[in-house]
C-alpha cells in the first residue's frame, strides 16, 4: 500500500487526478477537492484530522491552513494536506495513511492516464510518498515518489493505462 511515515512533515496534494482518453484528451474523472461538482472522482481517506499545528489528514483551504508552512494548492483554493500524522499520538495514526480513490470505468476507451500533483517539505529518512494504481481491481505494485526528500514545487506523476484496462482506481 502506499503509505506516508509518522514523523513530523508537511505534505500537500494538489490531487488533480484525472483520466485522459486519446486522441481529444478529454476527461473522465477529476478530484481536485474544491468540493464543486467538478470533482466527480470519489475518495475515502483512511483517516481524517485537523488539529492544527499538532496534525492533520484532511482538504486544507489556502485561506485557513491548519499550521503555518503550508503551501498553496496547485489549482483551485484546496488540496488534500498532511502534517505529523501521528497527531502528538491524540488521533492519527503511529503507523501510515492511505487516500483511496474510486475504481472509475474506462473500458471502451484508449489511450488513458492517470495524473496527480503533490508537493512536500521537511520529508526525513522514515518519511515518503506512494501510489499504487488498481487495474480491475487488482494493485499494479507500489511506486515511491518521494523519500527523505523535498519536492521542487509541484510535480506531475502520469500513468499510461493500458487500453485493455476496464476499470482504474489510485491509492495515495
Amino acid at each position: 500500500m502506499p503509505r506516508r511515515s509518522t514523523t513530523g512533515f508537511l505534505f500537500a496534494a494538489s490531487l488533480l487526478l484525472f483520466f485522459a482518453a486519446a486522441p481529444a484528451q478529454a476527461q473522465v474523472a477529476f478530484q481536485g477537492f474544491e468540493e464543486s461538482n467538478a470533482d466527480d472522482w470519489s475518495y475515502t481517506p483512511e483517516y481524517n484530522f485537523d488539529n492544527g499545528s499538532d496534525g492533520s489528514f484532511t482538504v486544507v483551504s489556502n485561506s485557513n491552513p491548519p499550521s503555518s508552512g503550508y503551501f498553496d494548492a496547485h489549482s483551485g483554493t484546496q488540496f488534500w494536506g498532511i502534517n505529523d500524522l501521528d497527531d502528538e499520538g491524540d488521533n492519527g495514526t503511529g503507523d501510515f495513511a492511505d487516500l483511496t480513490f474510486d475504481g472509475i470505468d474506462v473500458s471502451g476507451l484508449t489511450g488513458v492516464q492517470v495524473s496527480f500533483y503533490y508537493q512536500a517539505d521537511g520529508f526525513d529518512s522514515t518519511d515518503e510518498l506512494r501510489h499504487e494504481v488498481i487495474y480491475d481491481g487488482e494493485g499494479q505494485g507500489t511506486v515511491t515518489d518521494l523519500r527523505d526528500a523535498t519536492s521542487d514545487g509541484w510535480e506531475q506523476v502520469t500513468i499510461d493505462v493500458p487500453d485493455t484496462v476496464e476499470t482504474v482506481g489510485l491509492i495515495l
